[in-house]
């Protein structure tokens, strides 16, 4: 980002204090992204493991939605 013509250091003060209001707040975004993202990523991995828990102890597979199991 450019700054402005500054001709004070009032305007100057004013400019930064905008640039960083923006980075945080792209910062935040970025944030919330990465953060929902290992979430998800967190939640496959423990089904992950959950099922190789399953397929190593001989535990039949979940019924699916579409009513039938994974044994079939």
């Amino acid at each position: 980002m450019q700054p402005p013509d500054i001709s004070s250091p009032h305007q100057l003060i004013d400019w930064v204090d905008t640039v960083l209001g923006q980075l945080e707040s792209r910062f935040d975004d970025m944030n919330g992204q990465v953060t929902s993202r290992m979430n998800e990523m967190s939640s496959r991995i423990d089904a992950l493991g959950s099922s190789i828990q399953d397929l190593i102890h001989g535990t039949p597979s979940p019924v699916t939605a579409t009513g039938n199991n994974n044994d079939a």
